[in-house]
């Protein structure tokens, strides 16, 4: 069996899929792709105008796309959006293109990370990440 040359990591927004992928990227020598850029990327605006602007089903339309690219490439690390499982298509990519880990956190933990403005943007948040601390240092 050969290694894998990708690994998606998944779970809830505030669980640490970012600072995860710096981390294991930088411990591999691989880059790290968040889907999130790549979809603010293709569409040209951040992913909280694309749900007030478009609504979900063409978020979901582009996260589907930036999965499916991401997929494809090789000796990365890859973060992807708290929803991004939800669609069989994209959990199928996931786990045929490389290694699918699910990260997770306790709740408190998560709303903490939320509210400091550490998750990953969504719907209602920030279009860029807030202060990074180490997953170490988190409870």
């Amino acid at each position: 069996m050969t290694e894998p040359r990708r690994l998606f990591l998944a779970g809830f927004s505030g669980t640490g899929k970012s600072a995860v992928a710096s981390l294991v990227a930088d411990t591999l020598g691989w880059r790290t792709v968040d889907t999130d850029r790549l979809i603010e990327e293709a569409a040209g605006r951040s992913v909280p105008e694309i749900f007030e602007r478009d609504g979900e089903p063409r978020f979901r339309e582009l996260e589907r796309d930036a999965v499916r690219r991401a997929a494809t490439e090789d000796d990365v690390v890859v973060a992807t959006g708290g929803g991004a499982v939800i669609a069989q298509e994209n959990r199928r990519a996931m786990a045929d293109g490389g290694l699918l880990v699910c990260l997770e956190a306790r709740p408190q933990a998560i709303l903490e990370r939320l509210r400091e403005g550490e998750g990953t943007p969504d719907r209602n948040g920030p279009s860029s990440p807030g202060p990074t601390r180490s997953p170490a240092s988190w409870s």
